[in-house]
């Protein structure tokens, strides 16, 4: 059965996705079971109620199954923001605007207007996510100081509320820009949520420690000369790198230092060996693997986080699990595919499991997966010498970094990763995974 275009009026669907907002200005006055029902409703509504009476706003597809999943993801989205945030429905509050009018505004004014692509997905425009950024800043700021106030608290003012809305708009934006095969309001929620709890729980440090991020920049900027005149890193990897080190030192010492450095030696030594086989088959690091900011920041980014966090919690042990997670899936990552390239005999897709050639996107091998988990061990043990983690902690690290490592091969064989800066995006977006989860197990068991 086709259904026509016409009948599919996508402006009305956003109007739709955008409406339910004007309820979040209730979560003021209802108790917590009382929002709970309202969002149980709202599932309902999605499920049944939608599909019959607003057929309009369904897209084709969705016509065909006779209900929209996206729809119902953005019910239980909602429903899950008022289970978790209990005490907190303000900040439930700020990430609903992301899922609504953050989300609405993308589109609406993306697809009308944006006309300049995103590098990393041809089918988001930079208008689009600014739109989804200010507008759900707005909103989120909006509903944050109305459903705070009076604050419990005592202590809420304008400048932290534009804080709160401001940097979870800039997350969820592009978050929401991602290839990931998962629906957009899941993701939304997940990241939004995520955030907002650790940014609730964060305090501004009373004392910065200034001979400490010295130390850092002049250990990290003597490292990176090093490196560049090694020829394994570019001059706007040197510049990145010093940024991310002078972070990791101040954050974790200098034993966080030498987990970073260690990833990032063995990183640039494994890409090297047996390049011309890999130069032959197509499989190798451009530029005879030298690392360019693009790189850095790519298995980078999740370190980084987790240095800038560590700064504003009293307790280190969390970040430190957070921190030492996301080299070790780092390490996983690059010395499986590195080392999986030669040693491989047969390489599967996650999707299929069918047999495919070496160095095809996504492809991963038992030979390859099992370096890589003995190279993130390795990793979890140096942190354990130098009292970074506990051993359990290297038990949560392994674990977080298994998962996330094929978590992003599964996705690159989705055909997520199709040009550099998605398979860099990917990169980011899977050792902040293992980061996170890291933490979550970490906060359970330790």
């Amino acid at each position: 059965m086709r259904i026509a275009a016409s009948e599919h009026n996508e402006n009305l669907r956003q109007l739709e996705h955008l409406a339910p907002i004007a309820f979040a200005f209730l979560l003021r006055f209802l108790t917590w079971e009382q929002a709970l029902i309202f969002a149980f409703v709202a599932v309902l509504y999605a499920a049944f109620v939608s599909p019959r009476l607003f057929r309009v706003t369904q897209r084709p597809e969705e016509q065909i199954k006779g209900y929209s999943a996206g729809k119902l993801a953005y019910a239980f989205s909602v429903f899950t923001l008022v289970l978790f945030f209990r005490e907190d429905k303000h900040l439930a509050a700020v990430a609903w605007a992301n899922l609504s009018v953050g989300d609405a505004a993308s589109n609406l004014i993306g697809r009308r207007f944006g006309r300049a692509r995103l590098p990393w997905n041809s089918n988001k425009t930079w208008l689009g996510t600014c739109s989804s950024v200010f507008f759900s800043s707005l909103a989120g700021f909006v509903l944050l100081l109305w459903t705070e106030f009076p604050p419990h608290s005592g202590n809420w003012n304008a400048r932290r509320g534009l804080l709160y809305s401001t940097t979870t708009a800039i997350v969820c934006s592009v978050v929401e820009t991602l290839q990931i095969p998962l629906d957009d309001n899941l993701t939304i929620c997940l990241a939004g949520g995520t955030f907002l709890r650790g940014l609730s729980l964060a305090r501004w440090p009373s004392n910065w420690a200034w001979d400490e991020w010295i130390t850092g920049l002049l250990v990290s900027a003597g490292t990176g000369l090093a490196a560049l005149s090694l020829k394994t890193l570019t001059l706007s990897g040197l510049v990145c790198g010093v940024v991310m080190g002078s972070v990791v030192y101040s954050s974790f010492g200098a034993q966080g230092f030498l987990l970073l450095a260690t990833f990032f030696v063995l990183g640039s030594l494994f890409s090297k060996i047996g390049y011309r086989r890999k130069q032959l088959e197509g499989t190798a690091q451009p530029d005879f693997g030298r690392r360019s900011a693009r790189h850095v920041l790519g298995k980078g980014f999740a370190p980084l986080v987790a240095g800038l966090a560590s700064i504003f919690f009293d307790s280190k042990q969390i970040t430190n699990v957070g921190f030492t997670a996301a080299v070790a899936t780092a390490i996983y990552d690059t010395i499986s595919t590195e080392l999986g390239q030669l040693l491989g005999r047969h390489t599967i897709l996650l999707t299929s499991l069918e047999h495919v050639p070496r160095g095809t996107p996504g492809a991963v091998s038992l030979a390859g997966s099992t370096v890589g988990l003995l190279a993130a061990a390795m990793i979890g043990f140096e942190a354990v010498l130098f009292k970074l983690i506990s051993p359990i902690g290297m038990v949560c690290i392994l674990l977080s970094a298994s998962f996330s490592v094929h978590l992003e091969s599964y996705l690159a064989a989705h055909g997520q990763s199709d040009n550099g800066r998605s398979g860099q995006l990917l990169n980011a977006f899977h050792t902040t995974v293992s980061m996170l989860l890291a933490m979550l197990f970490a906060k359970v068991y330790l």
